[in-house]
Order: structure tokens, then sequence, then C-alpha cells
């Protein structure tokens, strides 16, 4: 019942992972039949719990609890990343309804999938041994598509908000795939702009419908290269830069997935210059990408 809360397809097969084990190591911490509860069961119906103000069969109804279950969230032996414990946090707390305004739209837009294409298509290189050289290469108006061999995609953007957007494509594209980083050529727009597939859901007609987190515009191409002292650990691989202000937070990092962790120092090639950092904390994982906050050394 925890877990059908959540609207599990959300989150990737490693995500979900790490929720089932959550649930079953705290579920006791939950509670079942008490006077009030965020939830509302209705032992007879097979449907997941929905929010109690939402609840159509009251008199039959059990409420359930999850007040226990937030108040650990940020203890140290939950191993969960940030991003799912603030997901817990957020639908195990409050009512979750839609805050944003969303655009409907039927707008045709190039997709790039794959965080190494991204990169290529923002520096213009492909070249791993001669892409630091081409980190200050993006131009907001001019295409290198034609000179690079980047696969496109094609699909169709039928909803917009400020933090993502919902995508169609015909048939069941094997790049699409949760936890992806992607690259969206939007007409009208200068720039494209980057992301992360959430959810993905086949439609009655075969056809994909994927969510779309989107990364902040702030993200850059850089190289980066995992240190001890002064040598490399690593060769330079590609990444992107999310700087921050001071008050927004740190900067983050996003990386192919298991290539660093927490304590690693890393030296940074971007278009700006040179920068030396160190991994600080893991603000999400999926398989193919990992987030990283930093801090300065």
């Amino acid at each position: 019942m925890l877990l059908g809360s959540l609207s599990p397809t959300r989150f990737n097969s490693g995500e979900i992972k790490q929720l089932v084990s959550f649930v079953a190591n705290h579920a006791a911490l939950a509670r079942l039949g008490t006077a009030r509860g965020l939830f509302a069961v209705d032992p007879w119906c097979d449907r997941p719990p929905t929010y109690a103000v939402r609840d159509t069969a009251k008199e039959r109804s059990v409420a359930l609890c999850t007040r226990g279950l937030v108040k650990i969230l940020d203890n140290a032996d939950t191993d969960l990343t940030p991003r799912l414990r603030e997901d817990l946090r957020r639908y195990w707390s409050s009512d979750q309804v839609r805050s944003e305004h969303h655009q409907r739209a039927d707008e045709r837009v190039e997709i790039v999938f794959g965080l190494e294409a991204a990169h290529q298509l923002l520096t213009g290189c492909v070249d791993d041994d001669d892409f630091l050289g081409h980190l200050g290469a993006r131009d907001a108006g001019q295409r290198v598509i034609a000179q690079t061999p980047i696969e496109l995609h094609s699909a169709t953007c039928v909803d917009r908000s400020p933090s993502g957007a919902k995508l169609k494509m015909a048939g069941v594209p094997e790049a699409l795939r949760p936890g992806e980083l992607i690259a969206l050529l939007m007409a009208g727009e200068p720039q494209c702009r980057l992301g992360i597939v959430r959810w993905t859901q086949l439609t009655p007609k075969l056809d994909s419908v994927a969510g779309i987190q989107w990364l902040p515009h702030s993200s850059c191409p850089c190289g980066a290269a995992a240190v001890a002292e002064t040598s490399a650990l690593t060769p330079y691989f590609r990444s992107f830069l999310i700087p921050a202000a001071p008050a927004q937070g740190p900067w983050e990092l996003i990386a192919p997935t298991r290539i660093l962790k927490p304590g690693d120092h890393l030296h940074l090639i971007t278009h700006e210059g040179e920068m030396n950092l160190s991994v600080a904390a893991v603000v999400d994982m999926t398989f193919h990408v990992s987030r990283f906050h930093t801090v300065a050394r």
C-alpha cells in the first residue's frame, strides 16, 4: 500500500529497489486505521491508496498515516538519494496537486539521447581526445548537427511547464529509457534544453510517452578528471557543470554513473577556465547519469 501511494511509474528500477528496501525496513512506522491520515484505503477495492481529501468511498475506507515515515527520512541509515528523500517527503506529507502552469502544446522537437551525444552536440566535437579544446564553442545561433554524426530522434512535445515536458514518440525507441540525459532542440528557441527522462509509458497504439525533468538553463559542458594530489586518476571525461549563485546552494556536476563517488577530488576544464572541486554528496543517481553537489578545494 505504501508503494502504491507513491505513483511508482515516476521511478526507475534502481529507485524502486531503494523504495522497496526502505518500506520493508520501516513500514511499521506507518499507521493503518487511525482516526486521521493523509491517505485513505478502500479494503473492498484493488486500487492503491488515495489522498483522503479525494476519497470517494469515505464510509468504508480506512485511514493510512505516514507521519512516522516522514520523520525518519533524514536518518543516515535510510540509504536514499536526496531526490528520493524529497519525493517521499512530498508525497507522504501533503496532498499533491499541480502547482505550475502546464502549457498544452503540439510542437515538433528533435531529441539527442545520452550524456555523450548531448555533450557532442553542444561542443561540436565528437572526438573524445580533442573535446577539451572545444568547450567554448557553444553557440546558440549555430547548429553543429550537419558536421557531426549525431543521431536525432523526432518527437512531439504535448505539454510543457517550468519544470519539465511531456513528449510523445512513434513506436518504442530503444534509447528512450528512464534516467537518461537528453537534449531537446525546439523550434523557435535559440538554445537546446537539457533534461532527464523520469518516466515512460506505452500508449494503446504502441507509441511512447515520456516525462522529462528540465535541468537548469545554466548547465554547461565541461571536462572532468578524478585526481589525487597532482596526478590524474582518470582521463578527462565528458560532463556538465551547473553553476549556482552562493545563495542558491553548491555547484553541481552531472557525470556518467559509476565513475565518481563522494570524497573524490576533481580537476575541471570549462569554457571559462580550470577549477578544482571535490564531490560532496550524491544529489541524484540513475543507471545512466549521476548528479553531485561539489565544493571548492
